[in-house]
């Protein structure tokens, strides 16, 4: 082989390696699956889990997961135990928030088609709603628990996945719901405080668990 051959064999060889190494580089934002989960590459070139970015894993094999899930999160605390519980309280703090505007949602779609139920005075259906949503954000819900807890390899961030089943957080909706009624009856018309109530229980109880969870709007 001349040593001109020689030259351009050993420049395309070189040209390989590079072209290989660029395609097999991993690239941020990347996925892949990491025993059966979908696993993301991040900036720190870590692989994280993707529900700590908000992907969060609604779907289950065989079906609709019906559960409200939230993350949480807590920056590196040099006690461990305290950043954990940091980030789950910060996972119920986002869940509360986000069942709190969704039944909030509802149940204003439902006053606005139900005007019949309200006084009408001082936009009493708008004010009962309001309150709702912000009792339920601002509250602990009952049956919320941790499923996973997560740290950062090279952040040290710690991350707590967050969730509770869709039938124990309409029974929280629900009793907070007629609370706040019996608290502002005169909102209602009088004698339709038992009716309106039973209208809505009705309403939550049925409402499609896949469209309550996914849409910014909650429809029937």
């Amino acid at each position: 082989m001349s040593n001109k051959s020689a030259v351009l064999f050993l420049l395309l060889i070189s040209v390989g390696t590079v072209i290989l190494m660029s395609c097999s580089r991993t690239l941020v934002g990347q996925v892949k699956d990491i025993d059966g989960k979908e696993y993301i590459y991040d900036e720190n070139k870590s692989w994280i889990p993707a529900w700590v970015i908000g992907k969060l894993p609604y779907s289950e094999q065989g079906g609709y997961r019906d559960a409200l899930q939230a993350v949480g999160a807590s920056a590196p605390l040099e006690n461990p135990e305290l950043a954990r519980k940091r980030a789950v309280s910060e996972g119920r703090v986002q869940l509360a928030r986000i069942f709190g505007l969704k039944v909030q949602n509802l149940i204003k779609e439902w006053t606005q088609e139900h005007t019949d139920y309200f006084d009408g005075s001082g936009n009493s259906s708008i004010i009962y709603y309001e309150e709702v949503g912000r009792q339920l954000t601002n509250a602990d819900l009952v049956g919320s628990q941790i499923d996973i807890i997560w740290v950062h390899p090279k952040t040290n961030m710690t991350y707590a996945l967050i969730s509770i089943s869709r039938s124990e957080a309409l029974e929280e909706a629900i009793s907070r719901m007629k609370e706040i009624a019996r608290q502002k009856k005169t909102a209602f018309v009088e004698g339709k405080v038992d009716q309106a109530m039973d209208e809505l229980d009705q309403l939550l109880k049925e409402t499609d668990a896949k469209k309550f969870y996914e849409s910014g709007t909650v429809t029937k």
